[in-house]
């Protein structure tokens, strides 16, 4: 079947963007929105999974462009696109991915560099002017339907059957919610800077490489930190302490309900049978994340 699926994925690419000389035999890696195949470190493909991923392309495309040598990360380079299958050509990002497994044996030294790189990084993207987002046809994420959005997920959550611990989570989130307030304006945000995304090369003077923009949106600069958890909440706090964008006194809280957010979404997915989790799994994903 990955055979197959390679081969088909290379026959694509190459129907797609004819005039591109594609080396080696292709590596095959799939998300939640798309398909991509590696030809080296010269290329990669990238097929979206579904209608939304196949809008979103052009978006990216537009913006990855407009983001060289706005940060200080190694960004892919977008090369083309076929608009008909959303499908895009890009120069991908080397290197390997920062596990938090990885992240936990480094040494002092290894993390501190890190933290500095993650925490750069965070302070140019949210310094990218708004306007030059919104010309990619990025949307600004609007707070009421937010609201609505994990209001809903809260709704299927009450009506099914849940054990009083999961209920008493889901009891100690609604309130959290009610306490934090915000002042900072949007920026643009990554979205999704979780251990999957995040690149490092074989050298520590080698730049931060990170990938898969598609969950940027405009939106609160305090979600930007809610995946960086993955590394623990200290390195969250090293993070956020050599941050120079826009805080308010309750950045950190609200990072850590966005997390809890994405536990609750789960759930309630999973009660619908609409999750890559078990029902188990899901509940048990809740009361972890609302532990911490």
């Amino acid at each position: 079947m990955k055979h197959f699926l390679k081969n088909r994925l290379t026959a694509l690419a190459k129907e797609y963007f004819p005039s591109v000389p594609f080396h080696g035999k292709g590596m095959v890696a799939s998300g939640w929105d798309y398909t991509a195949i590696l030809f080296g470190d010269e290329h990669v493909v990238r097929f979206p999974k579904h209608g939304d991923a196949k809008k979103r392309a052009a978006v990216d495309v537009c913006l990855l462009a407009a983001l060289q040598g706005r940060t200080p990360a190694r960004l892919q380079v977008p090369l083309a696109a076929h608009a008909a299958s959303g499908t895009a050509l890009y120069v991908p990002v080397m290197g390997r991915p920062m596990t938090a497994i990885r992240f936990r044996k480094l040494g002092e030294g290894g993390r501190l560099d890190f933290t500095k790189k993650v925490a750069a990084f965070i302070t140019a993207l949210h310094a990218v002017p708004v306007s030059l987002a919104k010309k990619c046809g990025v949307q600004p994420e609007s707070i009421r339907s937010r609201v609505a959005r994990v209001n809903g997920y809260l709704s299927v959550c009450d009506k099914a059957p849940l054990e009083s611990v999961v209920r008493g989570a889901l009891t100690a989130f609604r309130a959290r919610r009610k306490s934090v307030t915000r002042t900072v304006a949007s920026t643009l945000v990554h979205g999704d800077l979780s251990d999957e995304h995040l690149y490092v090369g074989k050298s520590s003077k080698d730049p931060l490489g990170v990938i898969d923009f598609s969950d940027l949106s405009i939106d609160d600069p305090a979600r930007e930190f809610s995946s960086l958890f993955c590394y623990g909440e200290q390195f969250v706090s090293r993070v956020f302490s050599r941050y120079d964008g826009a805080v308010d006194k309750d950045f950190l809280e609200r990072a850590k309900l966005y997390r809890i957010e994405e536990a609750v979404k789960i759930l309630s997915l999973a009660l619908k049978d609409k999750s890559s989790m078990t029902l188990r799994e899901a509940k048990d994903f809740l009361v972890e994340r609302t532990k911490k």
